[in-house]
């Protein structure tokens, strides 16, 4: 569902349930009926035996696939021309930005990315949704904007490499380290 960017209300009211009846289905406390099973294929356009198989790649572009797919279904399409989560928006705009990936944004440019798509999130659901992604995201530093100090938000990379003189650190442990002349001989 994270790859479609609908919220789980949108879910549930394109399968004709409850979203607390889609809740209790995710914690294991309920089962799709085979209506919903069938309704959730079509809209995904997907059969129920590559649901089931492990195999199941998903596109980065699905959403926009799905979209192409159902253009004269105004009952899905609608739902694909709209706002997806701000953690789908994160997923696969922000993080396929090279920009965003080598230099970092504020918040008002991430705003800005997302009003391209027309995706309208305010500067303060951004900030929030960066603090609730730290899987995705991180604070790579700061900036004074107007006398005001910004975050700014870059890929979240959990290998750290860092070399240091003539030594390779990743994540703190040494790698490598150039022997000097001062090095003590091996014994033969």
């Amino acid at each position: 569902m994270d790859y479609s960017g609908l919220t789980d209300i949108m879910f549930a009211n394109l399968l004709g349930i409850s979203d607390k009846q889609l809740r209790l289905i995710k914690s294991n406390k309920a089962e799709f009926s085979i209506d919903t099973i069938n309704k959730a294929s079509e809209f995904f356009t997907v059969s129920i035996n590559k649901i089931n198989s492990e195999d199941l790649e998903i596109d980065v572009c699905f959403r926009e696939k799905l979209a192409l797919k159902h253009k004269n279904n105004i009952e899905y399409y609608t739902l694909l021309e709209s706002r997806p989560t701000l953690r789908h928006a994160i997923r696969f705009t922000l993080l396929e930005n090279s920009d965003f990936r080598s230099n970092g944004f504020i918040t008002s440019e991430i705003r800005n990315l997302f009003l391209e798509k027309e995706w309208d999130f305010s500067s303060g659901y951004i900030s929030t949704g960066m603090a609730r992604n730290k899987d995705l995201v991180e604070i790579a530093g700061k900036k004074i904007i107007k006398g005001k100090e910004v975050h700014i938000y870059k890929h979240y990379c959990p290998i750290k490499i860092r070399f240091d003189k003539n030594s390779l650190f990743i994540d703190e442990y040494l790698v490598f380290s150039k022997l000097t002349e001062k090095s003590t001989p091996t014994h033969q």
